[in-house]
């Protein structure tokens, strides 16, 4: 399969908030946007282009079709792209510099009051720095040009116009593409097939095989949900062991491949 890497800019023109977990009151954000969040936004833009907004059995077609030809990479915030910047390097000030959170509760009409128990503060990527720079994602997709034209998925028209994250109804997840740039010698030329020698694996890694005996880091379980081949039903998907973001590879080089959701998976020799 003749895969082209991309390199991808988008710039927040709005708060973006990818849910993660709940800390008391605190529903945090995800530092990034997994490569999941990326393929789901695409699917869904690509889905209403199509005029198949109404229908949910299409949602599922095209985004089977995408798996088939596109490997989605995870998206970093920065203020001086196209370098992308990471929490493992200064936690602190990445965390001043990108994450800001708003409080807000259930209102009860009746009492004129809020609702009891409903305040809580979400967390998101902010789409200013304090000192006022813009923040950018920044991150890589790969695309087999000749599969995603027989498909008929024109997704680099379809991209300028994602929404990405949670909590459209607020008008958050707007981004603006800055830059879409094929790459002639990318770290990556084969998401199928690769070597990585760097010391941090920027996404999440399934931790199974020689990843589990290479790398050295924190774990979760990683979950979601599946639309039937029906459209209308959901099914939880089995949950994996993966490592989260920022994992140390101790032992230089591991071999991978990126699945369809973006997670790397290691490959046995």
């Amino acid at each position: 399969m003749p895969w082209q890497s991309y390199r991808v800019v988008w710039r927040l023109r709005s708060p973006l908030r990818v849910g993660w977990r709940s800390v008391g009151n605190l529903q945090q954000t995800r530092p990034y946007v997994p490569g999941k969040v990326i393929w789901g936004a695409l699917t869904a833009r690509l889905t209403r282009d199509l005029g198949n907004g109404a229908d949910g059995k299409a949602y599922r077609a095209v985004g089977q079709r995408l798996q088939e030809a596109m490997r989605f990479g995870y998206f970093w915030p920065t203020t001086a792209p196209p370098t992308p910047r990471y929490p493992w390097d200064e936690p602190a000030q990445f965390a001043y510099d990108f994450l800001a959170s708003m409080m807000s509760t259930a209102l009860d009409y009746d009492s004129v009051s809020a609702e009891e128990g409903s305040l809580h503060e979400a967390e998101y990527l902010r789409p200013y720095a304090p000192d006022g720079a813009p923040v950018y994602l920044v991150g890589f997709l790969w695309a087999d040009e000749e599969v995603l034209q027989r498909n008929g998925l024109p997704w680099k028209e379809a991209l300028p116009h994602v929404l990405l994250g949670g909590e459209w109804h607020y008008g958050w997840g707007r981004v603006h593409l800055e830059a879409l740039d094929p790459l002639p010698h990318p770290d990556i030329s084969n998401p199928e097939a690769f070597s990585w020698g760097k010391d941090r694996v920027p996404a999440h890694v399934l931790a199974t095989g020689e990843a589990a005996a290479r790398l050295q880091g924190p774990v979760e379980p990683l979950m979601g949900w599946e639309m039937l081949p029906d459209g209308r039903k959901s099914l939880p998907l089995e949950a994996q062991l993966a490592f989260q973001p920022g994992a140390k590879v101790k032992v230089q080089p591991v071999d991978f491949r990126i699945g369809s959701y973006g997670v790397w998976e290691p490959r046995t020799s």
